[in-house]
């Protein structure tokens, strides 16, 4: 669902984005859209590899037990 938003942006940054917009070769929405949600990926990312990184070993042992379950189950 899509969601109306008013900003109040400094010129010199409301025309950065219309500049890259038309670069793109789309609307201004759209270039927020994607650009933001590139953003929140990048963001989301990065809160993995630092998860992943406190918890060694993780999914090795996810790996393990399931193969475990898996077996017991008569699966494998």
């Amino acid at each position: 669902m899509k969601a109306r938003m008013t900003l109040s942006l400094e010129q010199v940054t409301a025309d950065y984005i219309t500049k890259q917009a038309a670069a793109a070769g789309g609307n201004v929405s759209a270039w927020v859209e994607r650009h933001f949600r590139e953003q929140a990926l990048r963001e989301s990312v990065a809160s993995y590899v630092e998860w992943d990184a406190a918890n060694p070993g993780y999914a090795e042992t996810a790996a393990e037990e399931a193969e475990t379950a898996a077996r017991e189950a008569g699966l494998a």
